[in-house]
């Protein structure tokens, strides 16, 4: 606690970053109403698993954790709504739309 006895924020650089579509506002004003709660999770990963993982990081720059995170809320996301009778269309530059069966 400081002088003031008020907690004191400090810097984690373990601490997930905001999701990118986020706006900096939203996250400001979300980190001054709660502190974040925190998982941690020890995983085994299948050799296509670690690959990948490898390939992400190379390809993006970032880090394990910030690419495992954005991965299970990117699931969750589908997940929801795949939930909702709702389907995964991937459209390329031409227009094309692909359907995207995800088996759950």
């Amino acid at each position: 606690m400081g002088r003031s006895g008020a907690r004191c924020a400090r810097f984690n650089p373990r601490r997930e970053t905001a999701i990118a579509t986020r706006k900096e506002s939203d996250v400001a004003d979300d980190q001054a109403d709660e502190l974040p709660v925190v998982a941690r999770v020890n995983i085994a990963l299948v050799k296509e698993s670690a690959k990948a993982l490898v390939k992400l990081q190379n390809d993006t720059g970032l880090k394990k954790v910030d690419i495992v995170n954005r991965a299970i809320q990117l699931y969750e996301f589908i997940a929801s709504e795949l939930k909702d009778d709702r389907q995964v269309v991937v459209r390329g530059d031409d227009g094309h739309e692909v359907l995207v069966k995800i088996f759950m």
